[in-house]
């Protein structure tokens, strides 16, 4: 699933659901912004982006943890083809909000949660290249439809937004010597959208777009 399956009305609603980072019944989104109708809840409900609390009333929606990365993958992702140009305005101010996070080495629901723990002030500890290489392969298992299959690097960074760019650029350069990994350039660059291009990272100096892991 990527967000471009997703319409601007339903972008909108979990992008609202993000800034409340708690239940939030249908007459406050409604005050907040786009209702949520019976079509988009059921559509979100089902692709696991939100929770649903239909014993409440009114009813409650929460985002899930896929709901969640999600929202860090819309801040990156720059405004919809065909855009209106408020759309464009409100995904100019996300970019802004995107290079804070990146700044200060942060998630959106270290910003947004109540609950979520203050920033440490000590310096951030090292992950180890292992580490992420595990969390890599993971997030591609939840991404792939099927093992093998090619999905873009920019769908990768959104899945671990909590990885450094930097340390995430080097443990996916190092993946490329394992031998069930394979990371490619896209073909038909016309195609691949500004995003795509700017997850890219650079192998024998040509960027490449796409990974495929073999191995479960």
């Amino acid at each position: 699933m990527t967000s471009d399956e997703l319409t601007g009305t339903e972008r909108l609603i979990l992008l609202v659901l993000m800034s409340q980072a708690e239940e939030t019944s249908n007459t406050r989104l409604k005050e907040l912004g786009p209702e949520l109708k019976k079509d988009h809840r059921e559509r979100l409900n089902r692709l696991r982006l939100i929770e649903t609390d239909r014993t409440k009333t009114p009813m409650v929606h929460s985002l899930t943890d896929k709901g969640w990365a999600e929202c860090a993958r819309e801040l990156k992702s720059g405004p919809p083809p065909r855009a209106t140009p408020q759309a464009r305005g409100m995904y100019a101010i996300l970019g802004g909000l995107q290079r804070f996070l990146d700044r200060q080495d942060l998630r959106p629901s270290d910003v947004f949660r109540t609950d979520a723990p203050a920033p440490a002030e000590t310096s951030p500890v090292v992950t180890p290249t292992e580490s992420i290489d595990a969390r890599i392969r993971t997030a591609y298992a939840s991404i792939a439809p099927k093992r093998g299959a090619w999905v873009t690097l920019f769908d990768v960074r959104s899945a671990l937004d909590d990885i450094p760019k930097p340390k995430l650029d080097r443990a996916l350069g190092e993946m490329y010597r394992d031998d069930d990994v394979s990371l490619i350039a896209e073909e038909n660059q016309k195609a691949l959208r500004d995003t795509v291009r700017g997850a890219a990272i650079t192998i024998a100096g040509r960027p490449v777009h796409l990974i495929a892991i073999e191995a479960s």
